[in-house]
């Protein structure tokens, strides 16, 4: 037995897309003439998404969704044991973040032993000079992740101006939170990009 996928592609991006599964093949023609008269009326000839269908064995595409249904899980279980292991050392990483404010630099949180089993490689509180105004400091938060021997940083502005007013800024009691939302958007986005 076959079905019949819809898939297209954006010609801006060059991703390719999955529109939709039919067990008609005139209903995956309807569907496509659809979206081409949808795309002609919003893209620019240039840049319009292209159109085609795949015939499959339903057996095959089933083991494939179920393949791709398995690796979401996956990924989102490991998203949640970081945050969750994320969350237990809040407080103790807005700590660090309040001592690293006191001068320039690169500041490395030692991670604990169950952070080391999560996809986080490091997360560093950079204070660094802006050099356009003498006076004025940055701070910054980086998470760094390595998953398939692939390094990538997620590094998001904290607060800015003299020192005085970054320690100020890390005084503020939501200062904590704010650090774990910026550390759960990083572990989201990393996932993200993984899936």
């Amino acid at each position: 037995m076959y079905c019949y996928e819809l898939w297209g592609n954006d010609t801006f991006s060059n991703e390719t897309y999955i529109c939709g599964t039919y067990i008609h093949y005139s209903s995956a023609w309807r569907a496509m003439k659809k979206l081409r008269l949808a795309s002609q009326e919003t893209q620019e000839s240039e840049l319009r998404d292209t159109f085609w269908i795949v015939r499959r064995e339903v057996e095959e595409q089933a083991a494939e969704n179920e393949s791709r249904h398995e690796r979401i899980r996956s990924v989102h279980e490991r998203m949640h044991s970081d945050m969750e292991a994320v969350m237990k050392h809040v407080a103790a990483v807005y700590l660090f973040a309040r001592d690293a404010a006191t001068a320039p630099g690169i500041h490395e949180y030692p991670l604990p032993e169950d952070l080391n089993a999560s996809d986080i490689d490091s997360i560093c509180f950079i204070v660094r000079r802006q050099y356009r105004r003498r006076t004025k400091y940055e701070m910054s938060l980086h998470v760094k992740f390595s998953d398939v021997g692939e390094c990538v940083g997620v590094t998001s502005t904290l607060a800015w101006g003299t020192l005085e007013e970054i320690r100020g800024e890390m005084q503020r009691p939501e200062a904590a939170l704010k650090y774990a939302h910026v550390i759960f958007d990083a572990i989201r986005q990393h996932y993200c990009s993984i899936l």
